[in-house]
């Protein structure tokens, strides 16, 4: 509105648009940083490659 750009993931955190529920609008909790985590990921999977782990066994 005055000349500031606000990245539109950076707003949709803010808003919660990644919550699955909705409680306390006003400050995050661990369940909205773990929904926010899940939307990462699945953004992710569809450039990025399944990683494996290898172990020495």
């Amino acid at each position: 509105m005055n000349g500031i750009f606000v990245p539109i993931c950076t707003k949709n955190v803010f808003l919660k648009f990644y919550s699955r529920k909705l409680g306390e609008v006003m400050y995050w909790n661990q369940h909205d940083a773990n929904d926010y985590m899940i939307a990462i990921k699945q953004t992710l999977k569809e450039y990025l490659p399944e990683q494996t782990v290898k172990t020495d066994e």
